[in-house]
């Protein structure tokens, strides 16, 4: 067994992506976890505006500030042109004003959260490397979680942690849509 001591100071990045059911839910357990610690987590959700039970009860929680970006309650592919033009720009406006409140409040957060991130960049909504200047930039502390699908190599290979969720079977291919309480 390796009995190297950790340097708790050090916040690590994770990713999680892949077409696999699960991505937030790893996110939420992380922030929990966290919050169990008396961590101070910043959970940030983008591209989900439909209403889900796990904001319910995160909204709630002591030392995690909750963020939903998207307004929109429309997938981006069924949306026209005009309306995704909207989109990119309040994504890619609250992704700019995360890395201004970073840089003046350090030391505020010990995790963040940035829920489907990853599909922003796969959309160019947010660039490959801002996101990666971001992360090389981040404070020292800060443990920093990704999810979302199709991760960029590069993404990849400045992460700590990597998992891969992928899709055996879902309930999707049946025709089957979402149920509340089980997918949002």
């Amino acid at each position: 067994m390796n009995n190297k001591k950790i340097d708790e100071n050090i916040g690590l990045i994770h990713i999680y992506t892949g077409d696999g059911k699960g991505k937030t839910s790893i996110c939420i357990g992380s922030a929990i976890r966290a919050l169990g610690q008396k961590m101070k987590v910043y959970f940030i959700q983008f591209q989900k505006g439909q209403n889900s039970g796990e904001i319910n009860v995160l909204q709630d929680l002591k030392n995690l500030d909750l963020k939903r970006v998207c307004t929109s309650k429309t997938f981006y592919y069924y949306m026209s042109d005009e309306e995704k033009e909207a989109y990119a720009k309040e994504h890619k406006n609250a992704f700019l004003a995360l890395v201004e409140e970073i840089k003046e409040n350090p030391d505020k957060y010990d995790m963040l959260i940035l829920d489907e991130i990853l599909g922003l960049v796969s959309l160019d909504i947010i660039s490959n490397k801002e996101l990666l200047d971001f992360l090389r930039d981040k404070p020292k502390k800060l443990e920093v979680l990704l999810s979302g699908r199709r991760a960029s190599q590069e993404l990849i290979d400045i992460a700590d942690y990597v998992s891969d969720l992928k899709a055996i079977k879902h309930p999707f291919t049946k025709n089957i849509s979402g149920r509340r309480g089980i997918e949002y």
